[in-house]
């Protein structure tokens, strides 16, 4: 495990240790969070965990998701696996087409790109 130092929290995702932003042109821009719970208004679960992906409205309002718990581990610490680092670094770096793929492909996705 690495040891992060938290960001704000992003939405429900808490403990967040690394997010970007990631452009993808006419096809939009989002945002990548690596996070270690999930808060639905409620409890904050570590059980809940991974990498989210939001898309980030043109206009400045919230963004909405569009997939969670990628890479989601049963992990007792608040701090993400050295295999959730890699999923978020491979995931910031993917051109559209595998950007798309990969969401679409997730059984955790809110909506197709």
């Amino acid at each position: 495990m690495t040891h992060a130092n938290f960001l704000p929290n992003v939405g429900p995702f808490h403990r967040v240790s690394r997010q970007r932003e990631v452009g993808h042109g006419i096809h939009g821009r989002y945002r990548v969070v690596l996070y270690g719970a999930y808060n639905a208004f409620g409890p904050v679960d570590p059980k809940r965990n991974g990498v989210a992906i939001l898309i980030e409205p043109r206009d400045g309002a919230r963004g909405a998701v569009v997939v969670d718990e990628l890479g989601q581990e049963a992990i007792d610490l608040p701090v993400p696996s050295d295999k959730q680092i890699e999923l978020y670094e491979s995931i910031i770096a993917l051109p559209w087409k595998l950007f798309q793929a990969l969401v679409n492909r997730s059984d955790r996705k809110r909506f197709k790109l």
